[in-house]
Order: C-alpha cells, then sequence, then structure tokens
C-alpha cells in the first residue's frame, strides 16, 4: 500500500511546531533548523520532517532505530530510511505533502497553480507530445504545472532527480518512461489541496492508495 499526508502550514511557524514536538525533534536538528537564514526553508523543513514522522507513526513503522531526523541518502542525494518503507516529501508556499509506499520507490511533487509564462519553459522541460498537450488543453495553465509535477515526481521517484534533466521524462497520460534506461512510471495526479497540482510516481502498477490530512500541531496518530 502507498499512503499519501498531506498538511498545511500557511498559520504555522517554527517556534509553533518546536513547542509541540520540542521532546520528540532532536536537539542537533533543532539546532540546524535555527542556522537558516531563511524562516520559510526553516519552516519547510522542519514541517516536512514532522510529517514524515506522523506518516511512519500512522504506518507502524515508528520504532526507536528509524531515525527521521538523520537521514541517509543516496548517492544522488535523495533522503532515504535505513530500514522500513520507501518515502518522499514536498513542499510548496503552504503546503507539505510526504508519501510512503511499502513495495517500491516513490516520489510526489506539489505545485501550487499560478500564472506562469509558460513559453519560457518549453525548450528546457517539455516535449513536442507534452507541449501539445499543454497547448490542446481548455486550460495552459493546470497542464502546465500537472505535467511539471508528473514528470518532478517521476525524477524523484528515480532517485536521481533533476539531475537526470527534464527531457529525459516522457509524459503521457497516466504514464512517464525514461528515455535513457526505457523504466516506465505510473502517474497519480490528487486535487486534494485546492488549486494545488499534486502527482505521485510509482514503479509498479495498480498499487493501492490512501490519502489523510494530518494535523501539524497535533501529537494524535493518525487514523488509515
Amino acid at each position: 500500500m502507498t499512503t499519501l499526508f498531506y498538511c498545511s502550514v500557511s498559520n504555522v511557524s517554527c517556534h509553533d511546531i518546536i513547542g509541540v514536538f520540542k521532546d520528540i525533534i532532536a536537539p542537533t536538528f533543532q539546532d540546524e533548523i535555527s542556522t537558516y537564514v531563511s524562516p520559510k526553508y526553516a519552516l519547510h523543513h522542519l514541517a516536512g520532517r514532522i510529517t514524515l514522522y506522523h506518516a511512519l507513526r500512522a504506518c507502524g513503522y515508528f520504532k526507536p532505530s528509524i531515525d527521521v531526523w538523520d537521514l541517509s541518502k543516496n548517492k544522488h542525494g535523495k533522503p532515504v530510511l535505513p530500514i522500513g518503507p520507501h518515502f518522499n516529501i514536498s513542499h510548496d508556499e503552504a503546503c507539505v505533502v510526504v508519501a510512503l509506499s511499502e513495495n517500491c520507490p516513490v516520489g510526489v511533487d506539489v505545485e501550487k497553480i499560478t500564472f506562469k509564462e509558460i513559453s519560457r519553459y518549453k525548450a528546457r522541460v517539455f516535449s513536442d507530445l507534452e507541449w501539445h498537450q499543454i497547448v490542446s488543453s481548455k486550460d495552459h495553465n493546470a497542464k502546465f504545472h500537472q505535467l511539471w509535477t508528473q514528470k518532478e515526481a517521476t525524477m524523484k521517484a528515480d532517485g536521481r532527480g533533476i539531475s537526470m534533466g527534464w527531457k529525459n521524462v516522457e509524459v503521457n497520460d497516466s504514464i512517464s518512461v525514461l528515455s535513457d534506461t526505457g523504466e516506465v512510471y505510473y502517474l497519480h495526479q490528487f486535487d486534494c489541496v485546492p488549486e494545488h497540482s499534486i502527482c505521485l510516481a510509482l514503479s509498479v502498477p495498480a498499487e493501492p492508495i490512501v490519502t489523510r490530512k494530518i494535523d501539524i500541531l497535533s501529537r494524535s496518530i493518525v487514523a488509515l
């Protein structure tokens, strides 16, 4: 099973979160957060870890040996758990999402749907087929954000991230294919957060997916 957890951070600060979870957050992680120049970056980093903490507890994975405050990284810099499920974190200005998968690598991306000069991204990001999907859609801007999240979620599921190159990912409907390896990913789009595009990429088809909203300032275990 794969689970998508999401929460709002629009009216939350690092001070609020630490006030609730001070006894849980590792002192070294609290020190790290305090060194960030950008309060927004600090909030997103902290909220991502707290959401991961919530997600692991909800799915029954939380054990002393799983340390969400000191994650390992693969050779491309993607955070990974030494034991337990595959996971991925994404955020935008006001929203944090975490995906957990028991069976396969997972990537997730969230983007607020805002107006963009989409023609600026054509040459660098999209193939001719993808660009045709955008310009032939009823809402060019919404389709742009959908394809963007689909491509980024795929790159994160692969583990190499954007270093693999945007055009290495070809999206067609609910499937993406990597041009260098031929690997296929299965894409799932969500509208659980208004005015946002959220995509989950999995390397296996027909994986059951559950979505759950989290209160970032609650210590209660989320029911699945």
